[in-house]
C-alpha cells in the first residue's frame, strides 16, 4: 500500500499545519487552520483537505463560493465551485477565494517531486473549469477597466471606469470599438472556460462585465504587469 505524503496547508499569514490523514484538516473562520476570523460571513469550515482511496482531496464547502485553483508546476488554474472536490495530485497549490470583499489565499503543499498523472477534473454535476490564456488586446482591456485595483488604488477588484474612459486608455479607442473589444472578450470567457454558462446566466447584462474582470484577475491572466499595455 502506497503511504500518503506529507502535505501542509499554510494560511500565507504565518500558520501552517501538516494534515492528518485520518482526520483530515479544515479551513475556515472556526476550523483548524483560521482563515477570515474576523469575517462574519466567512464559513465555519470554508474548505476541507481530507484523504481517500490513498490520496489527497480539497473540497469546497462553502455554499456560494467558488475558489480559485492555480498550480505553479504546469502554469494552470481553474474554478474550484461550490460541494464540489479535487484530487491533489501535484507538489503545490494556492487557493484563492473572497468572501464578501475580502479575499483569502492559502498555499497547499505535499513532498512529491512531480505528479505523474495529469489533472483529473470532477464529473459530479457541478463545473470545474480549466482557464486559457487571452489574447494581448483583451488583457489590455482588462487592465484598462481595473486599472485602479491593479495600480493599488482600491482593494476589490472591480470595474472602476466607463467604456469611454477605457478607450482613452487604449489610445483613444472609440466607444464602438471598446464594444467590439467587450463582446469578444466575453466570447473569449465563455469559450475558453473563464466562466461557467451557469454563472454567465445568472447575472445581467451590467454585471458580466466585472464577472468577467473578476475572474480574468483572480486567475492571474490579467495582472498588474499588463498595465503596460496601456497607452
Amino acid at each position: 500500500m502506497t503511504s500518503l505524503p506529507t502535505l501542509v496547508v499554510d494560511n500565507l499569514c504565518g500558520d501552517a499545519i501538516v494534515a492528518n490523514p485520518s482526520e483530515g484538516l479544515t479551513i475556515g473562520r472556526d476550523a483548524d487552520l483560521k482563515v477570515g476570523e474576523d469575517n462574519r460571513y466567512m464559513h465555519r469550515i470554508a474548505m476541507y483537505v481530507y484523504a481517500e482511496s490513498g490520496m489527497w482531496f480539497l473540497l469546497n464547502n462553502c455554499e456560494h463560493v467558488t475558489a480559485m485553483v492555480h498550480i505553479p508546476e504546469v502554469s494552470r488554474s481553474f474554478r474550484l465551485a461550490p460541494q464540489q472536490r479535487f484530487d491533489l495530485s501535484y507538489p503545490e497549490y494556492f487557493i484563492r477565494f473572497s468572501v464578501k470583499d475580502d479575499q483569502y489565499e492559502i498555499q497547499i503543499k505535499q513532498d512529491i517531486e512531480h505528479a505523474d498523472a495529469k489533472v483529473v477534473l470532477p464529473t459530479d454535476g457541478t463545473e470545474t473549469i480549466s482557464v486559457g490564456e487571452l489574447p494581448e488586446r483583451q488583457r489590455a482591456l482588462i487592465a484598462a477597466y481595473a486599472e485602479d485595483y491593479l495600480r493599488g488604488r482600491i482593494d476589490t477588484i472591480m470595474v472602476s471606469c466607463t467604456d469611454a474612459e477605457a478607450g482613452r486608455k487604449l489610445g483613444g479607442k472609440t466607444a464602438k470599438a471598446v464594444e467590439h473589444y467587450r463582446t469578444a472578450l466575453f466570447e473569449s470567457a465563455l469559450s475558453k472556460g473563464l466562466v461557467s454558462s451557469k454563472e454567465w446566466q445568472r447575472v445581467n447584462q451590467k454585471s458580466r462585465l466585472q464577472l468577467v474582470v473578476v475572474a480574468a484577475i483572480e486567475a492571474r491572466l490579467v495582472t498588474a504587469d499588463d498595465l503596460k499595455l496601456l497607452a
